[in-house]
C-alpha cells in the first residue's frame, strides 16, 4: 500500500485551479505532519495555510516551477488552489522539514490531491505579501491542488535523471532501478 501511495506522490505542476481544497483538509494534512518524527522532539516547524484567491495568486507569482523546463511556468488557470507554508525561526530547512513535507504530500496523495514542494521561491516576498512578520521564516512552500496533468515514473536511461514531457504531454520522471541504488548487502 505505501508503495502505491509513494508512486502517486509525484511533483505536479499543473492543476485544476477552480477545484478548491477546504481548510479542514489542509489542517488534517498538517496534523499528520505535526505528529511525525522530528529531531529531539523540538517541534520547531510552524505552518501557514493559504486558500484565498487573492493570497494564492500572491504566492503563485513568487514561485519558479520546473528546473528542467527552463522557461516554462504554469498558467494562472493551471495554478494550485492552496498552499501550505513551512516556517521556522532562523529559516533553515532541514531533515524535519522533509519529514513534515512528506507526511503532508503523502496525505494529499491519499486524497487524490497533487502537490509540489518548492524551494525555488521568493520567500521574503511571500512573507511580506502575506504579512507574516519576521519571527518565523519560510523554509518550504507546498503547492496543493487537483492535478490536471499525468505524471509517470520511467526508468533512467543513459544516466539521465532529468524529467521531461513526452509526445503525449505526459510528465515523465526517471527513477533509478532498485539494484542501482542499493550499493551493498552485507
Amino acid at each position: 500500500m505505501i508503495h502505491e501511495l509513494a508512486e502517486k506522490n509525484r511533483s505536479y505542476r499543473r492543476f485544476h485551479h477552480d477545484r478548491k481544497i477546504d481548510e479542514s483538509t489542509l489542517l488534517s494534512f498538517i496534523d499528520n505532519a505535526r505528529i511525525s518524527s522530528c529531531g529531539g522532539n523540538k517541534q520547531e516547524i510552524r505552518y501557514v495555510t493559504v486558500t484565498s484567491e487573492e493570497n494564492t495568486a500572491k504566492v503563485f507569482s513568487s514561485l519558479k516551477w520546473a528546473q528542467y523546463f527552463e522557461s516554462w511556468q504554469p498558467t494562472a488557470d493551471e495554478s494550485p488552489s492552496a498552499y501550505i507554508l513551512l516556517l521556522k525561526k532562523g529559516g533553515n530547512a532541514g531533515i524535519d522539514d522533509g519529514i513534515a513535507a512528506e507526511a503532508i504530500t503523502l496525505s494529499a496523495a491519499e486524497e487524490g490531491i497533487g502537490c509540489c514542494m518548492l524551494l525555488n521561491a521568493d520567500k521574503k516576498k511571500i512573507a511580506e505579501d502575506l504579512d507574516l512578520g519576521d519571527e518565523y521564516q519560510i523554509t518550504l512552500v507546498i503547492a496543493l491542488g487537483y492535478p490536471s496533468e499525468t505524471v509517470r515514473i520511467v526508468p533512467v536511461e543513459n544516466n539521465d535523471i532529468k524529467y521531461y514531457r513526452d509526445e503525449n504531454d505526459i510528465h515523465c520522471v526517471p527513477k533509478r532501478a532498485l539494484q542501482d541504488v542499493v550499493i551493498a548487502r552485507k
